[in-house]
């Protein structure tokens, strides 16, 4: 996708889960990559480590989970992480709670939507591009009130 987001002028926001690219899979990113692209003016926020289920967890975990990528990922692109994914959009009130304590704007669920409030920050439902679409179905989705 990049290449194309350059070629069409546009910036994308991309969530990382970051455990995949400390260990190198080659099926992600690799942390080179993703410096090149922070460089050209693409975003990167944290989608945890290892993409578990965040309900019913301790602080630690949480902390591991949300703010050691987070860190990571300011670290080499130098700039401020300040939205959260939820792995598989599942959170529970104290995931959120430990957002905000860290400093978080807001943080995305899985839920297709471009509607939102303030009063949602932490439950924002998202546009999300899929692989198969094309460049007519993106604006549809951007003009869509939902």
């Amino acid at each position: 996708a990049f290449p194309l987001l350059l070629r069409h002028g546009f910036v994308g926001t991309f969530f990382l889960t970051t455990a995949p690219i400390d260990t190198q899979n080659p099926d992600f990113l690799s942390w080179d990559e993703v410096r090149e692209m922070a460089a050209a003016g693409m975003r990167f926020e944290p989608h945890s480590y290892d993409h578990p289920d965040l309900r019913n967890r301790g602080f630690q975990f949480l902390v591991f989970q949300i703010v050691g990528p987070r860190d990571a990922i300011q670290e080499r692109t130098g700039e401020p992480a300040r939205f959260f994914a939820y792995p598989s959009g599942r959170y529970d009130d104290f995931v959120i709670d430990v957002l905000k304590s860290a400093d978080f704007w807001g943080a995305v669920l899985t839920e297709q939507g471009a509607t939102h409030t303030t009063d949602g920050l932490f439950t924002l439902k998202r546009v999300r591009v899929q692989g198969g679409d094309d460049l007519d179905t993106f604006i549809r989705k951007l003009k869509l009130d939902w």
